[in-house]
This record gives C-alpha cells, structure tokens and sequence, in this order.
C-alpha cells in the first residue's frame, strides 16, 4: 500500500498517483502546476474534487424541515380589464411567516402601483433575509408558496439561466421584477437545506391563509400619501439604521493580471509577472499599494488585490463605513453578486459539482475580511479611461511588471505592444449583467467556468 497519495490537480495529467517521481513526470514544466501529497487516498480524492456527494438539479422537498416558510403577496386592480396595466394607485403587499421551535415571526409592507408577481418574490425575498438575519440559514425549511410563479423560477432554474443571460429571456427582452430576481438570486446561495412545496391559495392550509390575510390587512391600511417601505438591499448590504445621515462612500479601485510574454494570454507562464494594485479614495485622500510575483493566474492576481484593499481598509479602520469596491473583473464581481461565494461557503467550499473551487485559499481570505464590514457593493467596470484613481491603479500595475521583468517593461512601453494591449471593449462590459455567449457546453459549466471556479 503507497504510504502516500500525490494529487496532481493541473498538470500533463491530472490524477492521484502513488509515487513522487510518477507525480513529478507531470507537474515538471507545466506553467501553474497544481499538486499536494496526502496520506489517505480519502484526502487526495477531496482535493481533486472526486468525493462523491448528491447533486440536485433543482431543490426538492423533504420530509420535514425545522423551519416552515410561508411566504405570499397580491395586489388590488381596481377597474382594470385583464391585460392592461397596474395603475399607480393600485394597492399591493406582500408578508411572510415562518416557524420555528413552536413560534412565530412574520411581517409585511406594501406599496402603490406594484404587480402580484412583484409581491410575490419580494414575500420570499424578505422571508429569507429575516432568517438570514437570525443565522438560521443553515438549518433545514420547507417554504411553502402558492405561486407557481416564483416556484418554477427556482424548481425549473428559469432564475439561473436569467443570471447568465444578463436577466434577459431566450428572446433577449429583460425579465420583469428584474431587481426583485437578481436579490433572490443572490440569498438562495446561502441556504444549505432549502425545500419548496407548492399549496393551493386560498384553501385549507392554515399557513398561507395567515400570510394571505396579513397582507390583505396591510393593504386595508395602506394610504395614497403614504411612503412606499418595500426596501430589497443586495448580499453584503444591510442597512442598520434607516435615518442616519448619508455617510460619504469609501471607494477601492482594485484590480491584478497575470502577462505571458509570448501573447498566449490565455495560459499561465511560469516566468510571466502576476501584479496587483488597489487605491483607496476617502475623504480626499488616496492610499494605494501594490506587489507582484511570477506564474500565477489572473483570477488569483484579481482576488489579492481586492483582499489587500479590504484588509487596508479594515486597518484604517473604515469598515463601518458604506464601501464601494470597483473592480473590471467579472470574476470578483460575479462571484459575489451572484452568490456564488456565499454558496461555496455554505458547502464546504466545492463548487455546484463537487469539486473545490480553484483559488480557494484566497476565496476563504475573501469571505472572512467580508464579514469586517458593515456594507459593501461590488460594481464591475472597465479600467480603460481617464479616471485619475483608474490611471493610477494603472501605473501602479505597469511599476510593478518593470520590476519583475525590465525587459518585458520595454516591450510593453512600445507602440505596437501598447495598441495590442489595449482590451478590446465589448457593449456587455459596461455592465455588472453577465450575458452567456458560449451555447457548446452546458450551462452549469460554461457559468462556473467564466466565474474562475475553476481554470483552464
């Protein structure tokens, strides 16, 4: 039996094998070679991704959850013929209620002008951070929904194929409660155990006549001069205090790439400079750093700088202020927007099939210097302007390519390797919407792949 089990994850062949020199014949020359030795074969099948776990296409129900979630929502057309819009001074609401350990917490709001189906996501969305807020979102719920709506947006992945498609349908219109999906989309990632079962409205399920009477009272209430309250606020954000006076934003300009020198910007060279940079704007004073290092991906490179600008910030102590990152890479921005990283925290931080995700020591520095802060968005945006901070994040990067390699700087200061280098800007960069252009592999894939969860 092979006293230990090296696990060659990128190489000339991938695989587990039971010596060292088997291991080193495929590591030795392959630019970001991925490999480590374990001592049980257990160990090394885990880091390459090979443990057998249970995937589910769609999440199902099961047999009882320790949280049931009641969720609804409605609105009144008064003098409205089917098909016509919903006018302004239209009534709608939405409630919750969820059980737990024999008690009950519940809550609803309303606004004028706003559709059922509206409603409808936003009862589930509110439903969720309420438990999220309480730290239940480990435990096992049944949510319990008479809109077929909702439920066949998530049950049938209609809400994942949206995100890819930049939250536009197979004909290229933008789907409608776009806002209300994408802050969906964003905390389903973080349920280990969420189960959907759909009942029928309006009969004899005690839970969802409660919440359909609760909204129904909302709406009773309701006053045309009244503001509307219906506030729906993305993964990182969570607005403490709704009447303090607006804080001035911290923004980070953050970004890192890796250059391989022969133009096949695709592979990771081993001898090719990897650079990060991040600058700080507050209170009309910048703060920037930067560093470098060879062989080592883009996607790695895009992480750091952000971690690093995070961490300054946390050390300036401007974590509790309202932060700002921007960034061009639609990895990082993706993968917190979309979930992404709170669903690989969530399951022991392996990707939707099982494998763990690549950069993974990085994505779990991200994760804990996110919880240092109180809010944080993501923005995704392109780096190839006149900003001032742009330009110096700019430089930075360019200082930090002139010291690892001085003769590479001079090819990358000439005429021509200036013109190639310039990035080649399409429509859907200007937008944190990511729009799926590859139809040849399946979706789950081609979506993982373009987040970096794992590397060519």
């Amino acid at each position: 039996m092979a006293s230990k089990f090296y696990a060659v994850r990128k190489g000339k062949k991938p695989g587990i094998y039971n010596t060292w020199d088997e291991c080193k014949n495929q590591v030795n020359g392959f630019p970001g070679a991925e490999y480590k030795s374990f001592k049980t074969q257990s160990e090394a099948k885990a880091y390459m991704g090979l443990k057998k776990t249970v995937k589910k296409a769609a999440p199902k129900m099961s047999r009882n959850g320790s949280i049931k979630l009641y969720s609804d929502g409605g609105s009144r057309n008064h003098g409205n013929k089917l098909g016509q819009h919903v006018k302004d001074d239209d009534k709608a609401a939405w409630a919750y209620l969820i059980i737990r350990n024999g008690k009950k917490y519940y809550d609803s709001d309303g606004e004028f002008g706003a559709t059922n189906n509206k409603m409808e996501v936003l009862g589930l969305v509110n439903a969720l951070r309420y438990i999220i807020k309480q730290g239940w979102q480990n435990e096992s719920i049944d949510a319990i929904l008479d809109s077929k709506y909702v439920l066949d947006s998530i049950t049938k992945g209609w809400i994942n194929s949206w995100r890819r498609r930049g939250w536009k349908k197979s004909d290229g219109s933008v789907i409608k409660n776009k806002n209300e999906f994408i802050q969906l989309s964003s905390l389903l990632g973080q349920f280990k155990h969420l189960n959907f079962k759909w009942t029928k409205g309006h009969a004899d399920n005690e839970g969802n006549n409660f919440v359909d009477k609760l909204l129904n009272d909302t709406m009773d209430g309701m006053k045309l001069n009244q503001p509307k309250n219906t506030i729906v606020h993305s993964t990182f954000e969570d607005v403490k205090n709704k009447t303090e006076e607006p804080q001035e934003v911290v923004k980070l300009f953050a970004h890192g790439k890796h250059i391989n020198a022969s133009g096949l910007n695709q592979y990771v060279a081993s001898n090719g400079p990897s650079v990060w940079a991040y600058c700080v704007d507050f209170d009309n004073e910048l703060t920037s750093d930067s560093g470098g290092i060879l062989g080592v991906s883009n996607s790695k490179m895009q992480l750091l700088s952000v971690i690093n600008g995070l961490k300054k910030l946390v050390e300036m102590d401007l974590n509790q202020q309202q932060v700002e990152v921007i960034t061009p890479s639609l990895y990082i921005s993706q993968t917190i927007n979309d979930g992404k990283l709170a669903y690989a925290k969530n399951h022991e931080w392996q990707s939707f099939n099982g494998e763990i995700i690549t950069n993974v020591e990085e994505i779990k520095q991200l994760a804990a210097v996110l919880d240092e802060f109180k809010t944080i968005k993501f923005v995704n945006t392109s780096l190839d302007n006149e900003d001032r901070i742009i330009t110096i994040v700019q430089k930075l990067l360019e200082d930090e390519v002139r010291k690892i390699d001085p003769n590479l700087a001079k090819q990358i200061d000439s005429p021509q390797m200036i013109e190639q280098s310039k990035p080649k800007r399409k429509e859907s960069e200007k937008t944190t919407e990511y729009i799926d252009k590859d139809k040849s592999v399946s979706d789950i894939e081609k979506s993982l792949r373009d987040l970096g969860f794992f590397d060519k």
